[in-house]
């Protein structure tokens, strides 16, 4: 009787295990998908920093922290001055703080404790 709750218990954790291995290469596979098509985004309005911002928030997911540092760096300098610009489905005000707040958790990643915390500062100045 205790072998069965063991190998019941295991095969629980094994399935469990699975599920989550699962989910995990969707979302690698979602986000590279979805790169190309920022990527291709990117090309045709290179001035939109919509497209920065989701194309970097793929390259966070995947844990490439510098490139998603890169397109959060273009995606606030296209939208800081520009406080008219509807960003996502908020205001422009409410994107750079998005965009100042994931761009210190990639810096934070990679290391960077000191652009961390000044893109932290900078980003409660927008919330």
């Amino acid at each position: 009787m205790i072998e069965l709750i063991i190998i019941t218990f295991v095969v629980f954790i094994i399935c469990k295990l699975y599920k989550s291995y699962s989910r995990h290469i969707d979302k690698i596979k979602r986000a590279e998908k979805d790169i190309i098509l920022f990527s291709s985004a990117v090309e045709k309005n290179p001035k939109n920093p919509r497209f920065y911002f989701l194309r970097g928030t793929c390259y966070h997911d995947l844990n490439n922290y510098r490139l998603a540092i890169y397109d959060y760096t273009k995606a606030f300098e296209l939208n800081k001055d520009n406080q008219s610009y509807n960003f996502l489905s908020g205001n422009a005000v409410f994107s750079n703080y998005l965009i100042l707040k994931n761009r210190s958790s990639a810096k934070s990643e990679i290391g960077d404790k000191d652009g961390s915390k000044q893109d932290g500062e900078l980003a409660l100045k927008y919330k």
